[in-house]
């Protein structure tokens, strides 16, 4: 027996069994479901979808090394440029 089972048997021992209360526990157990329903999607929303999960992301520290490997290509490509610059300038003379 499951926990959710032996709570309704719980609650109906409580309320009796007239009509009203099969249908007070009837709305409630639908209720208690929609809500699982609800919880399960935003769980899967959140945190099971990479695209939408910021935690943990630490976005000054990705900017700063975003903006680091830039400057570090920007400088390999001029000191490259330079290289290629000075071989074909001893090529010409």
């Amino acid at each position: 027996m499951s926990l959710s089972q032996s709570g309704q048997k719980s609650i109906l021992g409580m309320l009796g069994s007239s009509k009203e209360d099969l249908e007070f526990e009837r709305r409630e157990r639908a209720r208690v479901e929609a809500r699982r329903q609800r919880d399960s999607e935003r769980v899967k929303n959140l945190i099971l979808n990479p695209k939408q999960r910021v935690m943990g992301v630490h976005t000054d520290s990705l900017t700063r090394q975003i903006q680091e490997k830039r400057k570090e290509f920007e400088s390999r490509k001029r000191e490259i440029f330079v290289l290629q610059w000075n071989k074909t300038e001893f090529e010409i003379i």
